[in-house]
């Protein structure tokens, strides 16, 4: 730009952050900030206000609405006069993960704020909202150059190990143990995004910058979505070698294998590190390569993207478009093609996969395989909005109507009641009118039929017809199909129905459900009427075409009496209870359930669930079980979040639950109890062996997979030694608690002089202390 002329007036509406945002999260709110400032004045508004006062203060050439943001201790700004000073271009910055669970609010967003166009850190965000497609521009993450570069000392970590290690990761969590069990490895652990309490002894800004130019690799992914994160950029930006998986966007972003950065698919990791480290040339050209790109493509001084638009719309003729051809391109002018669009890159990740595996089935009529579709999907994205709703509509499908109701609240009590969005997403909305038709509630599905009158989309409509055709016995109506209705865009897509076929589907779910007399309903009121009039949204036809949302109109669910405020208000409370309980804990000891436990927290227990989630197992065996002991629950809840779902034996005493019968525990799990007498360590002995020998005949097991020995009571009780000395051997991960006990204490001095085994982790002054063992590969 021009130095000499005053920079354009750009006014940017922030989320209203709270004192308790963690520092680095603060950090990046104001890296945006300092990007814009090279090329705008820029003056940020991060509080509740009137949108009109606002501009005639500031006279901006140019409004930057943030949207999306997902962050537990921020707020929405609540903006009121939105309309208005027309003339005054506005855009939203969508300041979110590409799948986040924000995405309903973002869409709300952009229809109470007027907003046509839109940028987005995340170079995957139209392929996972689609109906953004045309109107999104891409505003890439990157580094400051002052913070992430070579700073100049020695090399001395071969592997910089750092970020979350969440199921969204399985690309990190595979090479991550891969690296570290072959290479000496500094782990930088990643404290959420919670509280500052919590993320304080986190590395970030320059320390950590110096940690990782101190180092000759440092793996990242961009998650199970394949995007292209900050970290991709901080690694080489500080000189050293990326080493990340494959996807379009890094390529895209210019890097190549074994160029600039080292491609791998996570069992070749370990092959190239120790090649380059075996040839210090080859790897110093690759760290300067990446060093170069970084610095030439990828810091905040390349990120002008939303100036250039800027310039573009300014002088836009009639029969011109402003178009970015890839996700770290700038803006340009086209003409004459209204089919040329903005490129987008489709990194088709693995749970996007499981979507559409999901929806085939659902199509076919596969319910049961499409459910484990969408729970696998889950699985790796435990937010994701379109698995929940497809999962909703199998359960309506198979007859489970307290199920989908239950599952569809969650993304609706989300954008409602946490993100406090004007409105839900339609689609979600439809089916949640549905569910409630589905459980029998005909006069709560009426009520929630008339809120939200501007929110218009088909599946939508459609549902608002049924109620009528159920309460006031109007007939199944197609002329409404050509109603003038402005449609909302929605997350969620189905395929194409006609009304009939659309009914007919319908009437398959209220039938599965039980609901025999709607379903009848639905059939005798198939009468098509083509005079184009509808009686399904209680207008005359004179308002059917869509009103324009209020100015900062708040939700219209209000008080107690809306469920899903109410449950929120309810969680809230729960939450403080629950918090209060866990500080008794603390002082006394653990009582809780586990999944209301502040044991979740505990070093032994999260071990545990850690390897009972993440390894691959097939078969485990508990021995000791007692239902309601910490350690057995910990794994199980580990167990049951492992994608293998593996078959958990428990030998013990199995509480309430029948022993020696299968327990089918749910996604595929299934945990089987073998009840034993655990208070006569005698008889338990001969109880356990003969147990297990059972289980080895009945089951076909000849080898566990993961062992887990826990205490058997609080005054310290164990396993005899020579009954775990038989169990064990030659299970591949071995769990121990009480190493500090008698029995405990033989075998754990047992592994330790067992070359089959190496220690991978440990504690002697936890309680009684605890250990695991891997066994070595042959």
């Amino acid at each position: 730009m021009d130095r000499s002329q005053p920079k354009p007036k750009l006014v940017l509406f922030q989320f209203k952050y709270r004192r308790d945002v963690p520092e680095f999260l603060l950090r990046h709110r104001e890296e945006h900030v300092r990007c814009l400032e090279q090329w705008f004045d820029v003056t940020t508004i991060s509080d509740h206000c009137d949108f009109q006062q606002i501009c005639e203060e500031n006279e901006p050439d140019l409004v930057v609405f943030e949207s999306g943001v997902n962050v537990r201790n921020s707020e929405r700004l609540n903006i009121s006069n939105i309309r208005g000073f027309d003339n005054v271009p506005r855009i939203a910055f969508l300041n979110a993960d590409a799948w986040c669970e924000s995405r309903a609010g973002i869409l709300s967003d952009l229809e109470e704020w007027g907003i046509e166009t839109c940028f987005s850190i995340a170079v995957t965000a139209a392929e996972h909202t689609p109906c953004l497609t045309k109107q999104l521009f891409v505003w890439p993450n990157f580094v400051e150059d002052n913070v992430f570069r070579d700073y100049g000392g020695p090399k001395v970590v071969p592997i910089f190990i750092s970020g979350s290690q969440d199921p969204q990761y399985p690309w990190r969590h595979k090479v991550y143990k891969e690296l570290a069990g072959q290479f000496p490895s500094l782990i930088c652990p990643h404290g959420g995004y919670a509280s500052r309490a919590i993320t304080t002894r986190m590395m970030h800004g320059e320390p950590y910058a110096r940690a990782i130019s101190a180092s000759f690799f440092g793996p990242a992914c961009g998650t199970v979505a394949k995007e292209v994160v900050r970290k991709h950029f901080e690694i080489p930006g500080c000189r050293t070698c990326l080493i990340t998986e494959e996807s379009p966007g890094l390529k895209a972003a210019g890097f190549v294998d074994m160029k600039n950065c080292v491609f791998a698919e996570g069992h070749d990791a370990a092959e190239k590190v120790a090649h380059l480290l075996g040839h210090p040339d080859e790897l110093e050209e690759i760290s300067e390569a990446g060093h170069r790109l970084v610095h030439s493509r990828h810091t905040s001084r390349e990120r002008d993207q939303i100036y250039r638009w800027f310039l573009l719309q300014k002088q836009l003729g009639p029969d011109e478009q402003i178009v970015q051809t890839g996700p770290f391109e700038p803006p340009t002018v086209v003409k004459g093609s209204p089919s040329v669009g903005n490129y987008h890159v489709i990194s088709g990740g693995l749970h996007l996969q499981l979507l559409r595996k999901g929806d085939a089935s659902l199509q076919k009529g596969n319910y049961d395989v499409a459910a484990r579709c969408y729970m696998k999907c889950l699985n790796y994205m435990s937010t994701l909005a379109e698995a929940k709703l497809k999962l909703a509509v199998c359960s309506l499908y198979q007859g489970d109507a307290k199920a989908a109701v239950r599952r569809l609240i969650e993304p609706i009590r989300y954008t409602i009641a946490n993100y406090r969005a004007a409105d839900p997403d339609p689609v979600e909305w439809a089916y949640f009118i549905i569910g409630l038709i589905c459980l029998g509630r005909l006069r709560e599905a009426k009520r929630r039929a008339n809120q939200f009158v501007d929110l218009h989309h088909s599946e939508l409509d459609r549902a608002r017809w049924i109620v009528n055709v159920l309460t006031n016995g109007t007939c199944v109506d197609e002329g409404v199909e050509h109603a003038v209705h402005e449609p909302r865009p929605s997350l969620h897509k189905f395929p194409d129905r006609t009304v009939h076929e659309w009914v007919r589907d319908l009437r398959q779910m209220l039938s599965a459900c039980g609901r025999t007399a709607f379903a009848e309903m639905l059939q005798s009121a198939q009468t098509i009427d083509r005079t184009g009039n509808s009686a399904s949204t209680g207008h005359s036809e004179g308002s059917l075409r869509r009103s324009k949302i209020v100015p900062g109109r708040r939700p219209t669910l209000r008080g107690f009496d809306n469920p899903l405020i109410y449950n929120r208000l309810w969680e809230i409370t729960m939450d403080r209870g629950m918090q209060a309980l866990r500080g008794i804990e603390r002082r006394c000891g653990y009582f809780l359930p586990y999944n209301h436990s502040s044991m979740r927290d505990d070093e032994w227990f999260r071990a545990i669930r850690s390897w009972a989630r993440h390894e691959t197992i097939g078969t485990a065996l508990i021995v000791g079980a007692v239902n309601e002991d910490g350690s057995t629950q910990a794994f199980l809840a580990g167990a049951s979040e492992n994608e293998k779902k593996p078959v958990v034996f428990c030998v013990g005493h199995p509480g309430r639950q029948n022993p020696d019968q299968n327990q089918d525990q749910g996604n595929d799990r299934y945990v089987i109890w073998y009840g034993v007498t655990l208070k006569d360590v005698d008889r338990a002995h001969e109880d356990i062996i003969d147990t297990i020998a059972l289980i080895r005949e009945r089951h076909g097991v000849t080898r566990f997979d993961a062992v887990l020995i826990p205490k058997l009571s609080q005054d310290g009780g164990t396993i005899p030694a020579s009954t775990v000395s038989g169990v064990v051997q030659d299970a591949r991960v071995i769990m121990l608690d009480a190493i500090n006990i008698p029995s405990n204490y033989a075998t754990f001095q047992s592994l330790l002089n067992n070359r089959n085994y190496c220690l991978s982790a440990y504690n002697i002054e936890l309680r009684d202390g605890y250990a695991i063992f891997v066994r070595n590969k042959p």
